[in-house]
């Protein structure tokens, strides 16, 4: 076996056994909860069932992906690790429809991180509920969290599948027309989100899900 065809597996054994020592140390300091798992297992099935939807190709090794809705109505609600979780979930069926096994923990980056700013950013206010201002309730949080909490999988994608060639080199005008149709995609699935987070129904199921 040469270098080639082993460091793409090195790769992939690294990442899992990294993810294996995250969701260790998670599990043993949180309490996870059926609930949290059946939401996590719909959103997911939701979210590939639209990737499977929406999967048009508009270029070479470039197809609309709308797969992240799921993604990211798991990490706003939920946080950073149901949010990591769903998105790998998530990554399944494009995975292997590209035949590329670094999807996953791509798209497990996007819900890592957007599940972070948005606990940080506190975007849905205490609790989920309508505590917070109007002011600020009139400020989009949502849509910058989801475009900044991409970024990490933008930017593994580039160095991936661009620069280092893992698991296989993509043409740089080809890769950069990823970026450019996934920037979009977040920006039109951040909005849809702003949306749907706005209503107090939604909040209030979700404040049920947190308790």
């Amino acid at each position: 076996m040469d270098m080639e065809q082993l460091i793409p597996e090195l790769t992939v054994i690294v990442a899992i056994v990294l993810l294996g020592v995250f969701l260790r140390i998670y599990v043993s300091r949180q309490k996870i909860t059926v609930k949290h798992i059946v939401f996590v297992g719909i959103m997911s099935a939701m979210g590939t069932a639209l990737a499977v939807v929406s999967f048009v190709p508009i270029g070479p090794n470039i197809n609309v992906d709308f797969s992240h809705i799921g993604t990211f109505i798991v990490a706003i609600a939920l946080g950073p690790f149901y949010g990591m979780v769903t998105g790998a979930l998530i990554g399944i069926y494009p995975m292997t429809v590209f035949g590329n096994v670094l999807v996953p923990p791509g798209k497990a980056l996007t819900g890592l991180f957007v599940g972070y700013l948005a606990m940080k950013l506190n975007v849905l206010g205490s609790n989920g509920t309508e505590k917070d201002n109007v002011r600020n309730r009139r400020i989009p949080r949502i849509v910058p969290t989801a475009l900044a909490g991409w970024i990490p999988e933008a930017a593994f994608t580039l160095v991936t599948m661009g620069i280092v060639g893992i698991p296989y080199f993509l043409p740089m005008p080809v890769v950069e027309g990823i970026l450019v149709k996934g920037a979009v995609e977040i920006l039109l699935l951040g909005i849809v989100c702003e949306a749907l987070f706005a209503s107090k129904a939604i909040k209030h199921a979700i404040s049920s899900f947190r308790s």
